[in-house]
């Protein structure tokens, strides 16, 4: 059909564009230009499939903020590292979720059990990888992930596990849920860990079935095994102490750079004086790393500040509003997903670690209400 042509025209052009892109070495002009003729290609794609009445009004506008977004962070960086940043951690998700969805008729339950059926495959071949004795030791990767992207890993696959079993009410979900929250366990993440409890109880609120006495004690029962299994096994016991040092930071205010809470103190206080510094375009895309001159750390591990920082307050309005066009648009499930992972994100890790979190909820916008890309004869 003549609109797949189109579909597939601009997700090639997409997908080429960052290879035209060689390295830090060429001229920041060079790559404003690439990237700016790939968007304006494929806005005027857009507004074409959009005036064609083939794509909603808010497909159209978080594709508008989308452009805008990655022109003006591509401006702002100078580096390769900020180069990067941007491809992997917005590009990536955005055209991998167009392709798919433009060329598959796909359900929301299609999208989230892909997903768990990978977490699986992972997580078995994290355990087979780590059997033995490092099988606990948090710094040996779990076989294709280190242990904070297994913790986001396994806790997406919890959530979504929880949601399907709050819909349907199979038991094995549950069973699902249980492997993957000892999964999480596992890799000691503390800031997965507790941003899966958040958004398990905004799960257990967003959903509209009438289970909610089952649904809490259901919770109750993941939490209480989180607590005993924080707290006892063995192999946890570094996990407490690290845990005591960030509450007594907390309390006493501490800036010691060895503590979690005295590290992200500074990391915070170096993010709002780069935003005074620069407040409309930031510091540049990559560049926050300048300012850090007491540790060797690149970002802020919190994705707000980050982009607020690097890219200005303007591109940071853009992505907030890009944000909250998805979340408001998306079913429960995608909410869900969403506030785990700015939650995470404002934890640990980079915008480049946003491809682990925006792609299902990208799908599901995508695809609501039917088909992303559709006939005229077609009804939505």
């Amino acid at each position: 059909m003549i609109h797949r042509a189109y579909v597939t025209f601009a997700i090639a052009l997409v997908i080429i564009s960052p290879a035209l892109i060689t390295d830090s070495s060429v001229v920041n002009l060079r790559h404003f230009i690439v990237i700016a003729f790939m968007s304006f290609a494929v806005f005027l794609f857009l507004v074409y499939i959009y005036l064609a009445g083939y794509v909603r009004l808010n497909v159209f506008y978080v594709f508008f903020l989308f452009s805008l977004f990655i022109l003006i962070s591509y401006f702002s960086a100078s580096v390769g590292y900020g180069y990067h940043k941007i491809i992997i951690g917005c590009m990536v998700p955005f055209v991998f979720a167009l392709a798919v969805v433009s060329s598959c008729r796909l359900k929301e339950k299609d999208i989230i059990l892909s997903f768990v059926y990978l977490s699986i495959l992972s997580l078995v071949v994290g355990v087979v990888d780590k059997a033995g004795q490092d099988f606990f030791v948090r710094g040996v990767r779990f076989g294709f992930f280190g242990a904070i992207t297994m913790s986001w890993m396994m806790s997406i696959a919890c959530l979504i596990s929880l949601y399907l079993f709050f819909r349907e009410g199979k038991r094995y979900y549950i069973f699902l849920g249980v492997i993957f929250l000892l999964a999480v366990l596992w890799t000691q993440s503390r800031g997965g860990g507790v941003a899966l409890l958040v958004s398990s109880f905004i799960l257990i609120l967003l959903s509209q079935e009438k289970r909610n006495v089952r649904r809490l004690l259901l919770y109750m029962l993941f939490c209480s095994m989180l607590v005993v299994l924080y707290l006892f096994t063995e192999g946890y016991g570094s996990i407490g102490g690290r845990l005591i040092n960030t509450v007594e930071g907390i309390v006493h205010g501490t800036k010691d750079l060895s503590e979690i809470f005295g590290i992200r103190y500074y990391f915070y206080k170096i993010s709002f004086e780069s935003i005074s510094l620069k407040p409309f375009f930031g510091v540049g895309v990559g560049e926050w790393s300048e300012l850090n001159k007491a540790t060797d750390h690149f970002y802020p591990h919190n994705v707000f500040l980050e982009v607020a920082s690097e890219s200005g307050l303007l591109n940071f309005t853009l992505f907030i509003f890009m944000l909250l066009i998805i979340f408001i648009d998306v079913r429960v499930i995608g909410k869900v997903l969403m506030i785990y992972g700015l939650l995470s994100l404002s934890f640990s890790g980079d915008i480049s670690y946003l491809r682990y979190f925006i792609l299902l909820p990208l799908m599901l916008f995508f695809i609501k209400g039917g088909r992303f890309i559709k006939c005229k004869e077609e009804e939505v």
